[in-house]
């Protein structure tokens, strides 16, 4: 369970020393916990933590004329590993290729093998899609995705990541710091937080023990 953006904003002014919120009021710091979120969640993907790991619930199907698919997760940002099979009972499923462009030319066979992903353009209202090449038969397919933690707008918003305020908190002080030129605060700080980060961590990795059976 994670906490209101309230309890970050509380801890980070004891970090600034401004208790009474005299100096840091939630207008001013409410953009430095929310630039530190992302900080946050990028750390997180790069050392491969679930919390911002998806999976989509329901396999997708793929016509033989459908080679776009764009109904995609609210939560989706980019998908890593994509895989095939010919139906949902079909073992084991088929890795599939992400490639810039599918090749020029391409001739279709009776599996996808590649995927291409479309990121959304502003500038033309494109949404975001998954591109496939023709194929000859229908196909099923999984996505796994790297999933968009929400970001905190309002004070009562949940920060999504379970003990994410130990890292949030000083992140967002050390930022605020450092915009009044407080250097040796700010990198204090910012240590703190690199060095509270491994809690939040352990705090979201699976805690299963591993099975004894066979």
């Amino acid at each position: 369970m994670s906490v209101p953006m309230s309890q970050v904003l509380a801890t980070a002014r004891t970090y600034l020393n401004d208790d009474s919120a005299a100096l840091w009021q939630d207008p001013a710091l409410i953009p430095k916990i929310q630039e530190a979120h992302r900080e946050m969640q990028i750390k997180l993907w790069l050392i491969g933590s679930p919390i911002v790991r998806g999976l989509f619930t329901q396999l997708i199907n793929i016509s033989v004329a459908n080679t776009l698919f764009t109904a995609l997760p609210a939560d989706f940002l980019v998908p890593y590993y994509i895989q095939e099979a010919p139906s949902p009972a079909a073992t084991p499923y088929m890795p599939m290729t992400e490639v810039d462009f599918i090749p020029l030319g391409y001739t279709a066979v009776a599996t996808l093998v590649y995927w291409r992903f479309n990121p959304a353009d502003p500038l033309t209202a494109n949404v975001p899609t998954l591109t496939f090449p023709p194929c000859t038969t229908a196909r099923v397919i999984n996505c796994q995705y790297r999933r968009l933690v929400s970001i905190p707008v309002l004070t009562t918003d949940l920060i999504g990541v379970a003990a994410g305020e130990y890292y949030l908190a000083p992140r967002a002080a050390a930022i605020a710091a450092g915009t009044l030129g407080n250097k040796g605060l700010s990198d204090a700080l910012t240590q703190q937080a690199e060095d509270n980060f491994g809690d939040v961590i352990l705090a979201n990795r699976g805690q299963q023990k591993p099975s004894d059976r066979p």
